[in-house]
């Protein structure tokens, strides 16, 4: 995947990974690395499908960014 679109335009895998974090998965026994929450929401903006909206709310009120 050379990159991917976000409300910003086109972010390469660089642009990613430099932004993204680490996460232990204990159930497998090493970590992954995820997209930062702010890059997460910008695809799902530009995707601008029904459940991404759904999800983009979810994230936000999840991360304190958005009211109830």
């Amino acid at each position: 995947m050379p990159y991917v679109e976000d409300t910003e335009g086109e972010l390469t895998y660089d642009e990613l990974r430099a932004a993204a974090e680490p996460v232990e998965l204990e159930e497998v026994g090493y970590s992954i690395w995820v997209a930062s929450l702010e890059h997460v929401i910008g695809m799902k903006e530009h995707a601008n499908r029904h459940l991404d909206r759904i999800d983009i709310t979810a994230l936000r009120m999840a991360h304190g960014l958005e009211d109830d």
